[in-house]
């Protein structure tokens, strides 16, 4: 059939109606298929020689069908088909505007409500991805700045560990709508977010092998330190000098195989630049008494000390030591942490005081930075 780009699409359609002997009294449509779309006017410029269009029921049928299954959840298989049917279209401005007028958005977000829904991984993936791609399009505008606090609820519980079942593919989709849903206008959104995904709870997904998982992960804790206050940026900072985001980055993200790949550090480079402004704030910062009393106090240090003459020498370095209080913090970070490592604390704490700045500035350049400047 020759087709004019100029022409009536409803013209178009009828006359293949006709040709087909189809039956008149039904509505049709004709659709693409890579990615399917409705045939409009607006996208007439997507055909070119020798196209290809499939006759198929108007988008009202498929809604109309589509809204019974998602409404009733009778059989999880037909909830299916309808999920399935819906994200294949949901790049359609065509279909969505039909899916609002007919039903509405908000059936999907009743669905993701249902509890019987993380029992099929699929349709909850399916579902997301649905709203995600809807969501993007802004048909009717209905965006990230009109969705509803139950989807930013659900997006949380699968991406902080409160989830039944954790699938790669859903927390992927997660992590990436709530970023769009905290880079929304909507104050109350963007806050509900900051609320409900504390930035350590994303730690863990730096660990998983599926390493799409990870970059998203990375990308949220940047969105999530740049959307907050100032004191909850204090907080997530903590969390990100804290040994488990080390151990993550270190043993996970920066591991053979991943240590190139350009993306994860990108996302790396902002959160290095975050920690080293953090120890940086401690130079020419001297110790407190106070600090180096509960230093040597504690047990693994004070066991170094050959004597007490030695601990009182230690004290005076620490107390003169222009970068006091940044070795004060280092050392009891790893008494805290790497207590086997003190043995050399009277190494550390000998007779020269460079020694001690040397190792106290090592605090400033942390251990993330040093493997990701290992595996470049």
């Amino acid at each position: 059939m020759r087709f004019q780009n100029s022409g009536d699409v409803n013209e178009v359609i009828k006359h293949v109606v006709q040709e087909l002997k189809l039956p008149p009294s039904e509505s049709y449509g004709l659709i693409f298929e890579e990615p399917k779309a409705f045939l409009t006017p607006d996208n007439l410029d997507r055909i070119s020689h020798g196209f290809m269009l499939t006759v198929t029921a108007a988008p009202s049928h498929y809604v109309a069908r589509l809204h019974d299954a998602l409404l009733n959840r009778s059989d999880f298989k037909n909830v299916e088909w309808a999920l399935t049917t819906l994200e294949a279209f949901s790049l359609d401005p065509c279909f969505v505007a039909c899916f609002y007028s007919l039903s509405n958005i908000h059936l999907l977000y009743d669905l993701l409500a249902d509890d019987r829904l993380e029992g099929s991984q699929t349709c909850l993936n399916l579902c997301l991805r649905s709203i995600c791609s809807m969501l993007d399009l802004g048909v009717q505008d209905i965006g990230w700045n009109t969705a509803s606090t139950i989807l930013v609820i659900k997006l949380a519980t699968l991406v902080t560990g409160r989830a039944k079942r954790e699938d790669s593919n859903v927390v992927l989709i997660a992590l990436r709508m709530i970023e769009n849903l905290l880079n929304s206008d909507n104050a109350t959104i963007r806050l509900l977010v900051l609320e409900e995904v504390p930035a350590q709870t994303l730690i863990r997904h730096l660990e998983k092998s599926d390493e799409r998982v990870a970059l998203a992960a990375l990308s949220l804790m940047n969105a999530l330190h740049e959307k907050s206050d100032a004191p909850a940026r204090e907080q997530i900072i903590k969390h990100f000098a804290s040994m488990p985001f080390r151990t993550a980055v270190s043993g996970s993200v920066l591991r053979e195989g991943r240590g190139r790949n350009a993306a994860l550090l990108c996302q790396l480079v902002p959160l290095q630049r975050l920690l080293i402004n953090e120890s940086t704030k401690f130079l020419g910062v001297p110790a407190t008494e106070s600090d180096v009393d509960a230093l040597l106090a504690r047990e693994v240090v004070h066991a170094s000390a050959s004597s007490e003459e030695q601990l009182k020498s230690w004290a005076d370095q620490l107390l003169t030591s222009p970068l006091g209080k940044l070795a004060v913090d280092t050392f009891a970070n790893y008494a805290d942490h790497h207590a086997e490592d003190l043995r050399i604390f009277p190494h550390m704490l000998g007779s020269s005081a460079h020694v001690l700045l040397f190792y106290a500035s090592l605090a400033i350049v942390p251990p993330l930075m040093c493997s990701s400047l290992h595996k470049t």
